[in-house]
């Protein structure tokens, strides 16, 4: 496998423009430039609003076809006219389709005529469409494995990602668990593969706060969009049981997501709205605020890859209380609790044991969390990692 040293131009694929809330991707643009990359981010569509970063983007061409979509079509496929007619055949080969060769040069037509080394594919599925890209711009492909892209989208549709593997030179995988996924589904093991896992900015200055979990009302937090992979659901069906116990409590969840109305129903059906505060997407900024003023940290995600909302939670003093799934892997028995997924009432008792312990056992525990962290998944750790895939 040849290193990438000398190679200085990336091409980031991604769906849209990076989110303000997707942290870890402005991190990681900061990571390759200053291991001395030029990096270019190319999305098929424009986010509404646009919301202006500090790296470069392309968006791509936009449907519905019009007169002017078209000409914009043929400026450049007139940049690169052997590119873009090779690219068009190689898609052919492999959807065995002309009206999908077609439509897959559509969404990549703003980004055959650039020059770039790596070609990095920000999600597993955005690479769905585009998997010759590399080899028609003579660059190096890497593929990320993230958490739902392979975790959900691959087992969805894996006709699709199994034809994509071999177009992959090196493979980025957050988790072991997503890389056996792939491999399962006919990613070739001897593809060159690094574990990078979530990784938080830490403010090395700033102890956690002293908490106590006897405190009443409880504050908790639970940070995730509203999508039922999250299944705030159990978190609400749980916060009930405390209610018919009569303790006390208060809980933010942050978020936005289509599931808003259908979540804040429930609260409501449930007599525990009052408890709730639906506070919508934030900034990270305003996330890392939160942390401080809320002494339990609750996921009922039913799939991730390496969680970077517990990483915060148990770099900044906020009891976790998790579920058991393989994407919660960062955290270990000495440094918070699991429960069983799908399981109100397994969340229930996981709350209740956490209020038993003594205020040295939850310090002790909070300690260990966060030195695990500063360990395994800060910045510096994620920097020498991505330096380590680029040089092998």
């Amino acid at each position: 496998m040849p290193s990438l040293k000398s190679k200085k131009k990336i091409g980031l694929i991604l769906h849209q423009p990076i989110a303000y809330s997707e942290t870890f991707l402005h991190q990681e643009l900061n990571i390759w430039k200053k291991l001395g990359f030029d990096v270019k981010v190319f999305s098929k569509f424009p986010s509404k609003p646009y919301q202006p970063s500090n790296y470069s983007l392309k968006t791509g061409l936009s449907p519905p076809f019009s007169i002017s979509t078209l000409a914009k079509l043929l400026v450049l496929f007139m940049d690169s006219p052997v590119r873009a007619v090779k690219f068009i055949f190689k898609q052919y080969h492999i959807s065995n389709s002309w009206k999908l060769a077609l439509k897959n040069y559509f969404f990549c037509a703003h980004i055959i005529p650039n020059h770039i080394d790596v070609v990095i594919f920000g999600f597993a599925d955005t690479m769905i469409g585009k998997e010759s890209l590399g080899q028609i711009l003579n660059a190096e492909t890497i593929l990320c494995m993230r958490g739902q892209d392979i975790g959900i989208e691959s087992i969805k549709y894996p006709i699709l990602f199994k034809r994509a593997y071999p177009f992959v030179d090196r493979i980025m995988s957050r988790s072991v668990d997503l890389l056996a996924t792939a491999h399962a589904q006919g990613l070739s093991k001897e593809t060159p593969y690094f574990i990078i896992p979530g990784f938080v900015e830490i403010n090395k200055n700033t102890l956690p706060v002293t908490i106590n979990c006897k405190d009443q009302p409880l504050n908790i937090i639970s940070i995730g969009r509203l999508h039922w992979k999250k299944d705030h659901y159990t978190t609400l069906e749980a916060l009930n049981l405390l209610k018919q116990q009569n303790l006390k409590f208060k809980c933010t969840i942050v978020g936005g997501g289509v599931l808003m109305e259908e979540l804040k129903t429930l609260a409501h059906s449930l007599k525990i709205n009052e408890h709730i505060d639906f506070r919508g997407p934030l900034s990270h900024n305003e996330v890392l605020e939160l942390y401080p003023k809320h002494n339990l940290f609750i996921s009922s995600s039913l799939q991730e890859g390496c969680s970077n909302a517990l990483l915060e939670a148990m770099a900044n003093g906020c009891f976790p209380i998790v579920t058991h799934i393989p994407g919660h892997w960062p955290l270990k028995e000495n440094m918070g609790f699991k429960f069983k997924p799908r399981c109100s009432k397994s969340l229930y008792e996981q709350i209740q044991s956490c209020q038993k312990l003594s205020q040295n056992q939850i310090q002790t525990m909070l300690k260990y969390g966060r030195m695990e962290v500063e360990q395994h998944f800060s910045l510096e750790v994620a920097h020498d990692n991505w330096c380590k895939l680029f040089n092998a």
